[in-house]
């Protein structure tokens, strides 16, 4: 038994990372997923009280009362359990989130602006890692899904035109962890409506 649910553990975790093949997939066991939570539920929690680079494997399986085994089963290292946690909370929702384009955009501020504090702790730790996963999990396929059509006209510059737009997005919102001030969602619909309607010529 015990075989079996490290067996289902590790395949989780290569599925998480590494990807599979359609039909190689195997659901997650409440083990597992549990397990997974707890370890980032503690991250987040010693975030608050320290920095990230005082924080250990050993660190946390001491307070989570479990053995190193159980952390690389899920982890390959603390940086991994910090983008995992950002994923869950703010990647993916934002990433599977069915609004109009300019409400999306600011859905991610809203995200972000739940925890502030964290992930603003979380770019400073690794800004080349929280920007490339946020951009290839969320905003990419996102903003290519409701561009493309909206761009045909530029031929072979859509893509580009895109990938741009998407780096924009991530800077606005880089820009706004860092700047400390409180989210106004109505400002920031007004400008986001003229801009997409009158100098992008989208409307959503």
């Amino acid at each position: 038994m015990q075989l079996f649910y490290i067996f289902f553990c590790i395949q989780t975790t290569q599925r998480f990372f590494y990807g599979t093949s359609p039909g190689s997939e195997i659901e997650v066991t409440p083990m597992c997923n549990s397990t997974k939570q707890k370890i980032a539920s503690t991250m987040h929690e010693m975030m608050i009280r320290k920095s990230f680079d005082k924080i250990t494997v050993k660190n946390l399986m001491d307070v989570t009362n479990m053995n190193r085994q159980s952390f690389y089963y899920h982890f390959r290292d603390t940086r991994d359990v910090l983008m995992w946690i950002c994923q869950e909370r703010v990647f993916q929702p934002l990433a599977t989130a069915d609004l109009e384009f300019s409400e999306w955009i600011i859905h991610g501020l809203e995200l972000l602006n739940q925890d502030r504090g964290f992930y603003l702790r979380g770019v400073s730790v690794s800004q080349t890692d929280f920007v490339r996963e946020f951009i290839a999990t969320a905003i990419f396929p996102k903003v290519k899904s409701i561009l493309y059509p909206e761009v045909a006209h530029l031929g072979e510059h859509q893509t580009f035109a895109v990938d741009f737009l998407s780096n924009a997005i991530i800077d606005y919102y880089l820009r706004f962890l860092a700047s400390h001030e409180p989210l106004n969602p109505a400002d920031c619909r007004k400008k986001l409506r003229f801009l997409l309607a009158e100098v992008i010529h989208v409307n959503h």
